[in-house]
């Protein structure tokens, strides 16, 4: 929502917007490719607060995905 509100390249915008409603409509599971593609599209937007949104987006990349829960196995 970061890159949405505040980067000042509309076509950064618009890619932001893109993301927020696809995973809107596929759910969590489209949140890696979605983050992975706006930081991509964040290349060019400079200054502090631009930094601080691409750490956050790579942290959350590199992260990996949740494991799925189920029943603990073990003896």
């Amino acid at each position: 929502m970061a890159v949405r509100d505040q980067c000042p390249s509309g076509s950064v915008r618009q890619v932001a917007r893109s993301a927020l409603e696809t995973v809107g409509r596929e759910g969590a599971d489209a949140l890696p490719a979605q983050a992975y593609l706006v930081l991509s599209a964040t290349r060019g937007w400079m200054g502090d607060r631009a930094t601080l949104v691409r750490r956050s987006l790579q942290a959350f990349l590199e992260e990996g995905p949740e494991p799925p829960e189920g029943p603990a196995t073990g003896s």
